[in-house]
Parts: C-alpha cells; sequence; structure tokens
C-alpha cells in the first residue's frame, strides 16, 4: 500500500513544520542526508510526496529529539 506525506499529517503546513525540526534536531550524517533527501521531495510533491511507515516514524523520532 502506498502512503504520502498526506496520510499521516492533517495539513501539508504539519508536514513541512515537521521537517523543519528534524532538519534542526538531525545530527548524523545520515539523519541529515534522510531528511534532506524527503526536504527535496517535498518540495516538488508537497503533500503528494511517498512517505513510508517506516519514514514516517525515523522522521519524527529525528524531529522529537
Amino acid at each position: 500500500m502506498s502512503t504520502y506525506a498526506r496520510d499521516w499529517f492533517d495539513t501539508e503546513a504539519e508536514f513541512i513544520e515537521m521537517l523543519e525540526t528534524a532538519e534542526e534536531n538531525a545530527t548524523s550524517d545520515w539523519e541529515m542526508t534522510f531528511v534532506d533527501s524527503i526536504s527535496t521531495r517535498a518540495k516538488q510533491y508537497g503533500g503528494s510526496t511517498y512517505l513510508s511507515e517506516e519514514q514516517y516514524e525515523k522522521l519524527k523520532k529525528i524531529a522529537e529529539k
């Protein structure tokens, strides 16, 4: 089953806010690269950005540090 950012967030603004928080909290090279790759796609696709459950959980974990 495909999932998109719009499936995890009420609004696109909430998605962008989590991405910004995750960018601020990312500490390892892997975390920075991971968040950057999603941010790049979000700029192009917005709420239609593909975001699996695993990706969502990792992004959420980084944002909640």
